[in-house]
Parts: structure tokens; C-alpha cells; sequence
């Protein structure tokens, strides 16, 4: 059985034991962004320099670029957060598609994976238009054109899930039916709960593999090599919204800056995370 079925069996719980939605959802969210979802990023380093990690030099450069790669996002999101969100999901939407479809080289599967992308992340997003309202009013990005469209989107979502399926269908990428699957269920669930189940239990999990099978070492190695930058990834993601954020801390009030953190990693590791010689 693919792997991509675990989210399906995750999702499961919400449906059957609706008591359980009040702390069932922020588990999935929280527990897959922070045991699968930013560690599966923290071996950037190893697939890059390969078998040069223990040279300092390289590595300490590695890492400055990374993170300048970081604080680049983080300043655009500070000057145009609309247009920092849009190239959010346009890198992600990418990155995504790149994974799914197996590293793709040609143009035209690139721009096939990446509409895939698209189509997948705006189904998830627009299946719960409720909860993007609420952490954009949290970010204080109050645009109307993207207000005026959460409001309207309508049967958008089912149309993004059937472009996803024709693109699915003609790549005979048998496997994303397990994500086809996700996405129909997910027009029932939380945003939370859709995008946690996506990201960590399907492509963070998946990535996670893929890693492991390119350096060819044990799951437990690929822990131990990711733990160290992913304890980092936490501090920097925690110093940001102390920095940034003027609210109490609260859950609610730090949600939104897991997007913004996200967005801050996704960039420098759809950079480095390629396996291209």
C-alpha cells in the first residue's frame, strides 16, 4: 500500500469521532509540521554537498545561503505581504508538483507538474475559504478583490480537483489517487487538517523516503543527520514571531506565522532540493 494512504487513514478519526475535532485537528497540523514536515527540509545540506558535509567551509557557506535565502522571503513578506503569499503558493505549488511526478526534466512536464501544483494547493485553500479569511485578517491583509473571490469561490474547489485528476490521469501517476482521494475528502474538512495531512503525511513522508533511498542510509541516520537544523529551523521560526508578532502568544495567534515560517523555508529548499548531479 502507498504511503500516501496513512493521510486517508488519518483523516478518518474526524469523520467517525466528531468529539475529537476540537484537539484532533491541531495534533495532526502541529505533530506532521513538526516531526515530519520541517525535518524532511533539514537534510538540504546532505543532498547537496553529498559527501563534502564534514569540509566547514562548504558547509558554514551552505548554511549562509540558506539562510539569506530565508531573510530574502521574510523581507519580501514584510514589504508586499499579498505578493510574498502568491509566490508562496506559486514555489510550493512547484516544489509539489516536482515531487509527485518524480523530478520531472523537461519544460513541458515542469509546467504540467507545477499546474498540478496550483490546482492541488487552490483546492485545499478554497475548501475552506473561512479559515483563509480569518488568518489573512490575522496577517492585517485586508484586500478586496481576494475577499470579494473567498466569497464566491463556490464549486471552484471540485473543479481544481478534476484538473488535478485529468493532469493525474494523463501522467498515469497511479499513486496520486491516494491525493485525489485526500482532496475530496478534504472539501469536508478543516484547512488545518487537509494542508497537515498533504504536507507532512503525504509529501513531507514521501520526501522523507525519497531522501533516505538517495543517501542510501536507515531512517534512524536520516533522524539523527536532520535533528540538529531542525532544532535550528524551530529557534529561527520562534524568533521571527517574537520579533515580528505584537499579540499575546497564543495558538491562534501564531498560526500565521507558520505560513510565513513555511514560506520562509520552502524557498531556499526548493533551491537545494534536487537530486540532479
Amino acid at each position: 500500500m502507498s504511503l500516501r494512504a496513512i493521510a486517508i487513514l488519518l483523516s478518518l478519526p474526524y469523520f467517525v469521532i466528531p468529539q475529537w475535532e476540537s484537539w484532533y485537528v491541531p495534533l495532526i497540523f502541529w505533530f506532521g509540521i513538526l516531526i515530519i514536515g520541517i525535518p524532511h527540509g533539514a537534510v538540504d545540506h546532505h543532498i547537496q554537498l553529498k559527501d563534502k558535509t564534514d569540509n566547514k567551509s562548504k558547509l558554514i557557506a551552505f548554511i549562509g545561503k540558506y539562510i539569506s535565502l530565508m531573510g530574502l522571503f521574510l523581507l519580501f513578506w514584510i514589504l508586499a505581504p499579498i505578493y510574498a503569499i502568491a509566490f508562496f503558493i506559486l514555489i510550493s505549488a512547484y516544489h509539489f508538483g516536482m515531487v509527485d511526478f518524480g523530478h520531472p526534466r523537461n519544460i513541458l512536464s515542469k509546467l504540467l507538474a507545477t499546474i498540478y501544483g496550483l490546482a492541488l494547493l487552490g483546492s485545499i485553500i478554497l475548501s475552506d475559504k473561512m479559515m483563509v479569511a480569518s488568518i489573512l485578517e490575522m496577517l492585517q491583509i485586508n484586500n478586496g478583490i481576494i475577499n470579494r473571490y473567498l466569497s464566491s469561490a463556490g464549486y471552484t474547489p471540485y473543479l481544481l480537483i478534476l484538473l488535478v485528476t485529468i493532469i493525474v490521469a494523463v501522467k498515469k501517476a497511479y499513486k496520486l489517487w491516494w491525493t485525489i482521494a485526500l482532496l475530496f475528502i478534504g472539501t469536508e474538512m478543516p484547512l488545518l487538517l487537509t494542508f497537515g495531512l498533504y504536507f507532512s503525511f503525504q509529501h513531507a513522508l514521501e520526501s522523507t523516503f525519497e531522501i533516505r533511498n538517495h543517501l542510501n542510509i536507515s531512517i534512524l541516520k536520516l533522524v539523527k543527520l536532520s535533528m540538529p537544523f531542525s532544532v535550528g529551523a524551530y529557534f529561527i521560526g520562534i524568533l521571527v514571531f517574537l520579533l515580528i508578532s505584537s499579540e499575546n502568544i497564543t495558538i491562534e495567534s501564531i498560526l500565521p506565522f507558520v505560513f510565513l515560517f513555511l514560506g520562509m523555508v520552502t524557498l531556499p529548499h526548493v533551491v537545494y532540493y534536487s537530486f540532479e548531479e
